[in-house]
């Protein structure tokens, strides 16, 4: 083994440890990456800066020109690696949000042409408690028992009952305001009692997040992240890695963040 090597591990054991621990979730990100690269679901550019900044920090957290820069270098490491999978579970959870709201917009459709429709109240309800929103889930649940025949009744008591049992722990439990006038309708109307609007669709509506934006995004923030920590890490390692490097990593950089805002922009 080089000498010199096994000085730089006794001399700097942390930083040492801190690199093997990144060796395997970079190639992991790495990997990820090409793959996009390959399937064209992110620019070439967007990937090579990427690539680029995660071998840099990877380089700063085995052999940092400043003692500082490793633990900053392998916290920014991980936090980019991160932040996709996070993402990407925040755009599934929005999807699903995305998948009651047109259950709820349905739902409306069929009460605006019978709005004693016990069993569209009933779905209402449910998609309602989907949400979190659970005192106006009960009071739509109870009323669309009311409007059901015994015999058309199987779970919905039980439901509800369930219901009631949550609502002492829920994070929200007053009934929802109508965003249209302020007006806050009984938990058991589905149209606002004063401007007769399908107030609960709007609480419920939202907008949902292209998967491949997500990647663009994420790609975006650890390209970012990035370069707050190579710039001037660049800028200690000497005046030629500084003069070479920042100018290379910054027209990288700028290329990737071109590619990522035309491909995010919505179409006209």
């Amino acid at each position: 083994m080089n000498p010199e090597f096994v000085q730089k591990i006794a001399e700097r054991p942390n930083a040492f440890v801190m690199g093997l621990m990144t060796f395997m979730p970079a190639c992991l990100a790495g990997y990820m990456v090409m793959s996009w690269v390959v399937m064209g679901e992110i620019d070439f550019f967007e990937g090579v800066a990427y690539l680029m900044l995660i071998v840099f920090l990877i380089y700063l957290t085995i052999d940092p020109p400043i003692d500082i820069l490793s633990p900053i270098a392998f916290v920014a490491l991980f936090v980019s690696i991160l932040v996709y999978p996070i993402a990407e579970a925040l755009r599934n959870r929005k999807l699903l949000r995305e998948i009651t709201t047109d259950n709820i917009e349905n739902c409306y459709q069929q009460l605006g042409l019978n709005p004693n429709d016990g069993l569209k109240m009933m779905r209402l309800a449910r998609a309602m408690e989907e949400l979190g929103f659970l005192t106006n889930a009960i009071g739509l649940g109870e009323r669309a028992i009311s409007l059901l025949p015994d015999a058309a009744i199987t779970n919905e008591k039980m439901d509800v009952r369930h219901w009631h049992s949550e609502l002492a722990n829920a994070k929200r439990s007053g009934p929802l305001k109508c965003l249209n006038c302020h007006n806050i309708p009984a938990p058991h109307l589905a149209f606002c009692d004063k401007c007769a609007s399908p107030f609960l669709l709007i609480q419920a509506g939202g907008n949902s997040v292209d998967r491949n934006d997500v990647k663009h995004y994420a790609l975006a923030f650890g390209i970012g992240l990035g370069l707050m920590i190579a710039v001037p890490a660049l800028a200690a390692l000497g005046p030629i890695p500084a003069l070479v490097g920042i100018p290379v990593l910054l027209i990288v950089s700028a290329l990737a963040f071109m590619k990522i805002r035309a491909r995010t922009q919505p179409a006209q």
